[in-house]
């Protein structure tokens, strides 16, 4: 009897009892998600709020019980405003923390740098900065602004307000360089001028030569591709010391947020323009209820942009295309987004099958004196993304990028001292200055 029950208690400990194997119940995984964003440097200020806004749909989410029953658990990541940087946290993610996506990518520099990293252990990324178009990639998901849905319809907006000759001034980055090309494109089409433009290297405190360009040209209004408070503050403060206002000269902004005004002289900005897909003054009940969210978790004097809504919005959306995959694999998620919708604060928010970019509405709005913005214009609907404007053919544009990365040493943006590219003529306006 005794030697019976010793073997009973040892198939007991081997799981296995007249036959039959007792399955042992174990907790599923969490699902590991990464965030990728400057925490440090020079793009950490206009970073946060995407930072923030990532993780509060993260916590949406699991209160409501996860996806597929596990919780979510994200991996943070600092690019520390550096694109090799990015690129080697990426790698680390992906590779050694086995994240099933990555939330982020502060520029499109960034993202770039990103790609060859996605590609190589098929990742995706959920990107929710504007972005200059001339890519569609696979790996990734464009959940910001295309130029056909906040750069190209504020250009006939201005025209009709302001009229002809028009000022770009941007950075010499990827972003700034190929929008600058697609409104000199879009200027010319529309029989418009634009009369001179001006791009400062990443960080370059040099406005001056903008600021003397703008006297000599003595334009209409102005085009601003600038990335982030620093570089805004330095541009507007300079614009005001010359003693421009928006009466006599307009700004329209097509990269500034409500969180890059926060940071702002506000007096140097009211009256401006800005062009995006969303604004915190969206009146509907969805935007109410997240702005009214977002304030309770971060404090009442916390804004909403284009980029944190894209980002809060993405995250919701890669949620529902996980549940209809029934899994996180980045490829089965790929295909489940491109069937889902959300009802967004910026309205309706779906992906384009074809660009793997998200339908987006344009809004024009004028800067308030309490840093938030005025919607003065709106398109009827959401804009179906169009990453090749017309007037180039797919192949000139890529030439395009081709001179961009070359004059910058192989990378996609200049920084410091580094030579710089001007983009040759390749059948468009790109020649022209």
């Amino acid at each position: 009897m005794k030697l019976l029950q010793i073997v009973l208690c040892v198939a007991l400990v081997l799981g296995v009892a007249g036959g039959t194997y007792l399955h042992v119940t174990r907790a599923p995984a969490p699902l590991r998600v990464g965030i990728l964003t400057s925490q440090t440097g020079g793009n950490a200020d206009a970073a946060r709020p995407v930072l923030d806004a990532t993780i509060a749909a993260i916590i949406t989410l699991n209160r409501n019980g996860g996806l597929l029953g596990v919780e979510i658990v994200p991996v943070m990541a600092d690019g520390a405003s550096d694109t090799s940087i990015f690129a080697r946290e990426a790698e680390r993610l992906l590779r050694d923390e086995r994240v099933c996506v990555i939330f982020g990518g502060d520029t499109s520099a960034a993202r770039k740098a990103l790609l060859p990293v996605l590609e190589a252990h098929d990742g995706l990324l959920m990107y929710p900065m504007p972005y200059e178009g001339l890519e569609r990639a696979p790996h990734v998901v464009y959940l910001g602004a295309a130029p056909n849905q906040s750069v190209l319809p504020a250009v006939r907006w201005a025209i009709d307000r302001f009229g002809s000759g028009a000022f770009l001034v941007g950075q010499e980055t990827v972003y700034s360089r190929v929008v600058g090309e697609l409104l000199k494109d879009e200027f010319k089409s529309l029989g418009s001028e634009v009369v001179g433009e001006e791009y400062l290297p990443v960080g370059s405190e040099a406005i001056d030569q903008a600021l003397d360009a703008i006297r000599a040209t003595k334009p209409k209004f102005v085009f601003n591709s600038l990335h982030g408070p620093a570089a805004n503050k330095l541009f507007f403060g300079g614009l005001q010391r010359a003693g421009y206002t928006p009466e006599k000269l307009p700004v329209v902004s097509l990269d500034l947020r409500e969180s890059d005004l926060a940071k702002l002289d506000i007096a140097q900005v009211e009256g401006h323009y800005v062009s995006g897909c969303y604004f915190q003054s969206v009146d509907t009940p969805a935007n109410v209820s997240f702005v009214a969210k977002y304030q309770r978790r971060y404090g009442k004097e916390a804004v909403t942009d284009a980029a944190v809504e894209a980002a809060y919005t993405g995250v919701l959306l890669w949620g529902k295309a996980v549940k209809a995959a029934g899994g996180s694999a980045p490829a089965a998620v790929r295909d489940a987004l491109v069937q889902q919708d959300i009802d967004a604060p910026a309205g309706t928010t779906f992906v384009d099958p074809d660009s793997q970019a998200a339908w987006r509405m344009c809004r024009i709005g004028q800067v308030r004196r309490d840093g938030q913005v005025a919607i003065v214009w709106a398109s009827r609907d959401p804009l179906r993304p169009k990453p090749y404007p017309r007037g180039r053919s797919v192949q000139q544009w890529h030439t395009l990028l081709t001179t961009l990365t070359e004059g910058w040493g192989g990378k996609w943006e200049k920084t410091g001292d580094a030579g710089a590219a001007e983009p040759e003529a390749t059948g468009g306006a790109a020649g022209s200055r």
